[in-house]
């Protein structure tokens, strides 16, 4: 009864841990947000938020880095210089929740899906398929690729003096 109990506290405990991450990330989003609109209404308003939740996670931001990181002015907010610090990075992170969220949605409808060589089925990047599902014969130069002696004839030309 005793391991029962364990292994329930600690899938509870992992999900609190999750759900901490998750609520970390919006976080992050906020933060992007109100970097870029420099106005906790417009930050709302580019996320889907109310003003007043946007407000309410601009409080859990400055609480978590002990920092103010927006100073009102008479044209919005001024991000300090810890919130400028963190600027490029924030971005970066929102912008790729972003691509990876639309890539989701969207069923990488921009570029079609192949099957190739030994069952490879991904977005055609390139003609050719990984390395991991080529013959290896043709990897390692075998017979009837001819690719072993050419290679050899070209080292030998380029060593002379």
């Amino acid at each position: 009864m005793a391991k029962a109990t364990a292994s329930v506290t600690g899938g509870a405990s992992a999900s609190n841990e999750r759900q901490t991450d998750l609520s970390k990330l919006r976080l992050l989003l906020a933060l992007d947000a109100l970097l870029r609109e420099n106005s906790v209404s417009r930050a709302a308003s580019s996320v889907g938020l109310q003003p007043s939740a946007m407000s309410r996670l601009l409080g859990q931001l400055r609480e978590d880095y002990a920092d103010p990181l927006f100073l009102r002015t008479g044209h919005g907010l001024r991000p300090t210089p810890l919130a400028e610090s963190l600027r490029l990075r924030v971005r970066a992170l929102a912008a790729e929740t972003e691509a990876l969220l639309d890539a989701r949605s969207a069923g990488s409808a921009s570029a079609p899906t192949r099957t190739g060589h030994a069952g490879w089925g991904g977005q055609a990047l390139t003609d050719a398929p990984p390395l991991a599902v080529r013959p290896s014969r043709l990897l390692e130069g075998g017979a009837g690729t001819g690719t072993g002696r050419r290679k050899a004839g070209r080292n030998r030309g380029r060593c002379r003096p």
